[in-house]
């Protein structure tokens, strides 16, 4: 983080927040100063959210600056 003190926060989403890889990028990024927008699916809201794909990105996301979805 020290190396990047300088530059701009972004309002970051990260899909899979609450376990894994996800849950650690997530914390990462918001120690860094970076406002992170946990997205996580529950059981019954799984079937009703639509896929996220690679073209979802930056944008197309209102209010985020960057959208992650660990694989």
């Amino acid at each position: 983080h020290h190396a990047h003190r300088a530059r701009p926060r972004l309002r970051v989403g990260v899909l899979g927040a609450a376990h894994g890889l996800g849950r650690d990028l997530a914390a990462f990024l918001s120690t860094g100063g970076h406002a992170v927008e946990a997205l996580v699916r529950t059981d019954g809201a799984l079937a009703a959210m639509p896929p996220f794909a690679p073209a979802a990105a930056p944008g197309r996301v209102p209010g985020l600056d960057a959208l992650i979805v660990p694989d």
